[in-house]
């Protein structure tokens, strides 16, 4: 069985921003994820307040990660029982990027070097006061610290009695667009839109995100945000896979269809380059540490989603997990500061 001194579980922008605090420290870690990195996974619009705070700690600059420059948000009051829109222009120089996964993902690849394992988290245990994860290619690694950025499906935690406990959570279903241009969505090469629909069949707030990725690319996300409060509409444990996507189609399909109609000759002439859905937990109860365990990005409901000011947090909520972790290898139950550093 190898050992590690961390092991990170997920190569989003938490996961990734922790290996990259790890490894330039110099610490024996591994990155175990899912899919094969890069690859466009997603299409978002990274803003940039803040991103100074990031740079300086951490070394990682935003300004970088490729993508294309947006100047102005846009947003879009739409409510189906009256007549009109209610528009707001946010006009804001260099206000942020709009990039695909697979942009921020060769970026953060070039900062250190990485040891990243393809695969799936099957077992997490902890054993002798270190943590045992059985993986799906049939391994099993020991690690003295580990940081759970699997994002909502939250493998190792909840394998370790972690729970999934969100007051609420945004769902989204989206694509990236080729071979059509911002304008013919009524916005330009650097604006982003946001438009808001208040009232769907379910009662819930929706919004469709349109991304100007180039020239002819655009991402059309439509997110419908669930309070939980009362009664969840999630298993006890998050699917994934085909079943994490019909649950996303059965939350938010039906109001992406209804959306999707209002673009419709849009979209039909385009080309769906890529397909993406998930579900982004929110107002989660749960520590973001226990012990040799810390948990960082969306699997600790970290980031506000708005003005999409939760990507560059998840980036140092991340950072910050990998900085405790190097720690916490020599200093006995550090990571319980992580809540002092947050």
């Amino acid at each position: 069985m190898e050992k590690h001194e961390i092991v990170i579980v997920g190569a989003g922008p938490a996961g990734l921003s922790a290996a990259v605090k790890c490894a330039k420290e110099g610490v024996k870690t591994l990155l175990i994820e899912r899919r094969k990195i890069p690859s466009h996974k997603y299409s978002v619009v990274c803003a940039l307040a803040g991103s100074n705070t990031l740079k300086k700690l951490y070394g990682i600059d935003a300004s970088k990660f490729g993508g294309n420059p947006i100047s102005n948000y846009a947003f879009f009051r739409h409510n189906y029982s009256v007549a009109g829109k209610i528009n707001l222009n946010l006009n804001v120089k260099n206000f942020g990027i709009a990039l695909t996964g697979k942009e921020f993902e060769e970026y953060m690849l070039g900062l250190a070097d990485l040891n990243i394992l393809q695969a799936i988290v099957t077992g997490c245990a902890r054993k002798e006061g270190e943590i045992v994860l059985n993986l799906s290619n049939g391994e099993s690694v020991k690690t003295k610290i580990l940081i759970d950025a699997s994002g909502p499906l939250r493998e190792p935690s909840r394998m370790l009695g972690k729970g999934w406990n969100p007051k609420y959570s945004w769902t989204h279903m989206g694509y990236i667009l080729e071979g059509v241009k911002p304008e013919e969505f009524g916005i330009d090469s650097e604006t982003a839109a946001n438009n808001f629909y208040p009232i769907d069949p379910y009662k819930q707030l929706a919004d469709l995100v349109v991304e100007p990725l180039g020239q002819d690319k655009v991402g059309f996300t439509v997110h419908v945000l669930t309070s939980l409060r009362k009664k969840s509409i999630f298993p006890a444990e998050m699917p994934t896979g085909e079943n994490l996507y019909s649950l996303c189609k059965n939350i938010a399909g039906e109001t992406l269809s209804r959306i999707e109609s209002e673009y419709r000759e849009q979209i039909q002439k385009a080309r769906k380059a890529h397909t993406y859905w998930g579900v982004l937990p929110h107002g989660i109860e749960t520590p973001p540490y226990d012990d040799n365990l810390l948990i960082a990005g969306t699997a600790a409901g970290q980031g506000p989603y708005i003005l999409d000011a939760g990507f560059l947090n998840f980036c140092l909520y991340g950072s910050m997990a990998g900085d405790v972790a190097v720690k916490a290898i020599t200093e006995e139950n550090y990571s319980k500061k992580l809540s002092e550093k947050i």
